[in-house]
């Protein structure tokens, strides 16, 4: 049976000065479900602290990493601890390593598939060539000529005839449209390109070289690139096995400090004094009231009839604690 643990709702009040230390006591204590704030007159929610701003940038770009390795918390094992202490010691080092050898080879994994992209849209773009059996160079560099090669949906011959007396044409089927090289006097381009778009034109780029060079080059470096690409997946598959508990380690260190330092968007200040309205568990309000008195912070019960009825905590045993379901603020309601 699912068991509701009694709730009170309090307040912290404070020194502005206190919220840092406000922040991290209520973090540790894990007992405080912050309310939403509602603004009023002279208390208004507050902004983040300034050390958010870099770790949140920290945290979107070291998740982007756990994201690309496919780094599952649930299904790693383990095998060592860090301490706080540890994970701030090494924290800037570790930023600036894993940018270099994980962002960066990511930024080139990047790169490389962009290649891969365009080198396969150029090899499609050579076949339709070759059907119009018109060497590369006789379908560009004309000054006194407007050159148009690409494919239309239908064949354009005639409207191209009724606007335009002196032309040539070459078409040809390919797959479920036409490749065509249409040739104009420089003074009728517009025209052409005007009549041509209706039958939904789209440009083919020429090479510089024959098809069969072209083609034979783009081969080798994609060949080229595939090679570089297991490469580098390679090392960062060594680099996700080397520092995966590390890496997770960070994270979650990293959240949490964005967490606190966003802290004040939950709490209204004035000039000199913040307010924090939420529930604890009733068993616990003497140890809450005890911890934050003693850093010079005020606690005071309030009543529900004032602001409502308070959340449910579940207090279970553990056979039913996997039916529960919890949303992780400073605390669980």
């Amino acid at each position: 049976m699912l068991k509701p643990e009694k709730m009170i709702k309090v307040a912290v009040v404070g020194a502005k000065d206190r919220l840092g230390i406000a922040s991290e006591t209520l973090y540790r204590m894990n007992l405080l479900h912050i309310e939403t704030p509602q603004e009023t007159q002279y208390f208004k929610i507050g902004t983040p602290m300034e050390k958010a701003g870099q770790f949140s940038r920290s945290l979107l770009q070291l998740r982007s990493y756990i994201s690309h390795l496919k780094l599952d918390p649930t299904k790693l094992t383990v095998k060592r601890r860090y301490k706080r202490r540890e994970i701030e010691e090494k924290l800037s080092i570790k930023l600036s390593e894993y940018q270099k050898e994980i962002g960066n080879r990511i930024d080139e994994l990047k790169r490389i598939n962009d290649s891969l992209k365009s080198i396969e849209a150029e090899l499609s773009a050579i076949e339709p060539l070759k059907v119009l059996e018109i060497p590369p160079n006789l379908l560009k560099g004309y000054k006194s000529l407007r050159c148009f090669v690409g494919f239309v949906k239908a064949d354009p011959s005639e409207d191209i005839r009724k606007a335009i007396l002196d032309f040539d044409l070459i078409i040809k089927k390919f797959n479920d449209q036409y490749v065509m090289a249409l040739f104009v006097r420089a003074e009728h381009g517009d025209e052409a390109c005007r009549i041509l778009q209706g039958y939904g034109y789209k440009e083919i780029t020429v090479p510089d070289v024959d098809y069969e060079s072209r083609t034979l080059g783009l081969l080798k470096k994609k060949e080229e690139l595939f090679e570089r690409k297991k490469k580098i997946e390679v090392e960062i598959e060594e680099l996700k096995v080397k520092e995966a508990e590390l890496i997770l380690a960070i994270e979650e260190y990293l959240s949490s400090e964005v967490e606190k330092a966003e802290l004040p968007l939950k709490t209204l200040t004035s000039k000199h004094t913040f307010v924090i309205v939420g529930y604890i568990p009733a068993k616990n309000f003497e140890e809450f009231k005890k911890e934050l008195e003693n850093q010079n912070m005020v606690v005071e019960q309030l009543r529900f009839e004032d602001h409502g009825p308070p959340p449910t905590k579940l207090n279970n045993p553990g056979f039913v604690k996997n039916f529960e379901v919890l949303s992780k603020t400073y605390a669980i309601p």
